[in-house]
Formats: structure tokens, C-alpha cells, sequence
């Protein structure tokens, strides 16, 4: 919160399968399916990535380096499949003046 370190107690239901016996766990909503930490967390890490080092963001929130690393990835590949570029498929570059 703030960018400072919180954790948070959570009870959750367990609930397990009569047939093939696996058991799973009540899905969160505002928790992040791949990490142990909130959506929140992840857009926040996101946007303090761009501009600050991977190890002072890890730092400030209590994470590993790796993590915001990753992160940070994962955003950049979600930016990528969203950006569309395109190129032309000649230049011309007319009365170039060199010094």
C-alpha cells in the first residue's frame, strides 16, 4: 500500500473432487493466477519498472529482483502484441547535406 510492504492474511475454501479425488482452491478475483501477489501490485510494478531499476522496485516492495523482472517482460510482450508497426516499403531521401 503506498508502495510499502503489506501482507495479507487470506482463508479461502479448499474443495476436492468426489470422482478424481484432485482438490482446488476458491478462485480470488484481485490475486494474480501465476504469483502470489494482487493485480494491484502487478499494475504498480508495471508502471515503477519504467521508470526506475528492476532492483530498487524489488527493493522498495519486498520482492525478488526476478520477479519484477519478469513482470516487467510480460508487460513489455503484452505492449508488443498491442503496438502495430509499420514500415514503408521505400525511402527516399532527397538533397543530403553532410558537414
Amino acid at each position: 500500500m503506498h508502495a510499502k510492504r503489506v501482507g495479507i492474511i487470506i482463508r479461502r475454501q479448499r474443495y476436492r473432487c468426489l470422482e478424481c479425488k484432485e482438490t482446488s482452491f476458491e478462485n480470488l478475483p484481485d490475486m494474480d493466477v501465476n504469483r502470489s501477489v494482487t493485480n494491484r501490485l502487478i499494475d504498480w510494478i508495471k508502471e515503477a519498472s519504467l521508470e526506475k531499476t528492476f532492483t530498487s522496485v524489488a527493493d522498495d516492495i519486498g520482492v525478488n529482483e526476478k520477479t519484477v523482472r519478469n513482470i516487467f517482460n510480460d508487460y513489455v510482450t503484452e505492449l508488443e502484441a498491442k503496438t502495430d508497426f509499420r514500415t514503408p516499403n521505400w525511402l527516399n531521401i532527397d538533397e543530403i547535406h553532410l558537414l
